[in-house]
């Protein structure tokens, strides 16, 4: 979600094959038809004065992002002047001509955090933002009558809500709701919307311009996201999602919080049977880890599936993820371990594998690998990662491909030099902040790289996915562990490769869970029967070929993994 468009309606973008903005209506649910086709990425859109669609996207350039206003009414970019190396852009007020710019990288000169430039036709100037109790801020959420919403970083690394008058130059920082981030300002301008994260949830504070609570929304059992204040400032709107409820667009009534989906459904969905619960386990080498357990209410298997997040810094919560329902649905129960360097449980936390990756973080996913087997001796033990998750899958993989029946990967890091040799702008920052002096020492580089270890993952059932066009982690990251693999002779495993025309995440996920059934589903066969029929040619897919032919062998269904 965007935000609000205007008084009426919410913006929210759409990535598939296109990158769409699409106007929503606050009182029905229905689509506008002032939606627009756009370059890049949305930060930021409103309707002008004459109905017309403005929106402010982020275009990647090899020095940085750049900014472009993008105006419907005459399919043009405008360039926004002097305004790059951001990462994005926090709040936006179009009739005062000022923009709250978060999280400048790449300027040595420049702090992180929140800075607000005023702009005309002749450039960009600084406005200075002033520092009260040693709280710096670190990020804007909406600017509406002159105030801005701000969140904060106290001397104790605690966040914290505020206000700030960009008219008067007043601040005004809400202490007394330390750890609350800023969402947005009511569209009266005379309340804040604030969120925190408490109990594994995120809970919702209403606070007025004293710092006063005047309502709040603790949603249960699931989770309430990208939440916004309605016109009338009686209601919120939200997605609603659980792990048994895919995401779907809800308003809970204030004071109350009673909750009634915003538009009914145009068809019911059988929601998966799972029970699921957060608990801590205890780690000799690591300390607390803690974790999500998926069960199925019926027709349980036994089976286990150690289930690994996207990061890093990533986070598993107690939100809808169509892998973990189909699993759960099939009968498996799902571990989802939120590894050293996961977010929501304190800074020391998520830092530790900072500068170390594939060190603490998969010394921890080993140990639960082997911990696994002695709660649940003789039963299937498999493990699924996507992203950086997925590359932890493969060092686990790795390393341990005799305690693993299969192992399931999409977009995976496999080549940690080539990463670093390819990423430009942004990414190659972010990644040097990751790597820190690792990047530097090219043999523990390589050695920590799924694909030098292709002689041992040759003997896992693994099965691998992509997108075509996913612009974090490269395909050809996945294409030079396959081809490493399948050029090994007498693999003993059963290698598997997946390619869909999406980016990051698949676009068919039907498709992609289903393959990763199936590839499932043969973790109870036993392995020298699965050595066998991999000895046959028909069921391995090849990844594409230099000369142009997507798949040698038979091609998947289209639209489908």
């Amino acid at each position: 979600m965007l935000g609000w468009a205007d008084r009426h309606h919410l913006a929210r973008w759409r990535r598939a094959h296109r990158s769409l903005v699409e106007l929503v209506d606050a009182h029905t649910g229905a689509v506008s038809g002032a939606s627009v086709e756009v370059l890049g990425r949305p930060v930021s859109c409103r309707t002008s004065h004459r109905g017309h669609l403005e929106v402010l996207v982020a275009l990647n350039r090899p020095q940085g992002a750049a900014l472009y206003l993008y105006r419907s009414d005459t399919d043009s970019y405008l360039p926004v002047p002097d305004i790059s190396q951001v990462r994005g852009i926090d709040a936006w007020d179009p009739a005062a001509a000022l923009f709250a710019v978060g999280l400048l990288d790449g300027d040595p000169t420049v702090p992180a955090g929140v800075h607000l430039y005023r702009y005309d036709h002749t450039g960009c100037t600084p406005v200075p933002l002033p520092t009260t109790g040693g709280i710096r801020p670190v990020a804007a959420a909406g600017q509406r009558h002159g105030l801005l919403a701000l969140t904060g970083l106290d001397p104790a690394d605690q966040l914290v809500p505020g206000v700030y008058d960009t008219i008067s130059g007043a601040m005004r920082w809400f202490g007394e709701h330390v750890k609350g981030s800023s969402v947005e300002l009511a569209p009266s301008g005379a309340a804040l919307l604030t969120t925190a994260w408490t109990d594994q949830r995120h809970t919702y504070t209403i606070l007025d311009l004293t710092g006063r609570a005047t309502a709040a929304l603790y949603p249960e059992p699931g989770l309430a996201t990208d939440v916004r204040l309605c016109a009338d400032e009686r209601h919120l709107l939200g997605w609603y999602q659980s792990p048994a409820a895919a995401p779907a667009f809800t308003r809970w009534a204030l004071p109350t919080g009673e909750a009634r989906p915003w538009r009914p459904a145009a068809r019911a969905r059988r929601a998966p049977a799972l029970r699921w619960q957060h608990r801590t386990i205890q780690d000799g080498a690591v300390g607390e880890l803690p974790e999500w357990v998926f069960q199925p209410t019926v027709d349980s298997h036994g089976g286990i599936v150690l289930f690994l997040h996207g990061g890093p810094r990533g986070l598993l919560k107690q939100e809808y993820d169509p892998v973990i329902a189909a699993l759960t649905q099939a009968g498996w129960t799902v571990i989802g371990l939120n590894y050293p360097g996961s977010s929501g449980y304190g800074p020391h936390f998520r830092e530790r594998s900072r500068g170390d990756w594939g060190g603490v973080d998969a010394a921890a996913v080993t140990q639960r690998l082997h911990t696994l087997h002695r709660e649940v001796a003789g039963q299937p033990v498999c493990v699924y990662g996507q992203s950086y998750g997925a590359y932890l899958a493969l060092l686990l993989a790795s390393e341990q491909p005799h305690l693993l029946a299969a192992a399931a990967v999409w977009a995976p890091v496999t080549d940690l030099p080539a990463l670093c040799g390819a990423a430009r702008g942004v990414r190659q920052r972010w990644l040097a902040a990751e790597l820190g002096e690792l990047r530097l020492d090219p043999q523990r580089l390589w050695q920590r790289s799924p694909i030098s270890r292709a002689q041992a993952l040759a003997r896992t059932r693994l099965l691998v996915g992509h997108g075509r066009h996913d612009d974090r982690c490269p395909v050809e990251q996945s294409h030079r562990l396959v081809e490493r693999i399948r050029a090994l002779p007498h693999a003993e495993g059963y290698l598997r490769y997946l390619e869909d025309t999406g980016g990051h995440t698949p676009v068919d996920w039907p498709g992609w869970c289903e393959a990763v059934l199936t590839h499932f589903a043969r973790a109870h066969i036993p392995r020298p029967v699965l050595a066998e029929s991999a000895a046959r040619p028909g069921p391995t897919m090849s990844p594409p070929d230099p000369a142009g032919q997507p798949w040698r062998g038979a091609p998947p269904a289209a639209g489908r993994c």
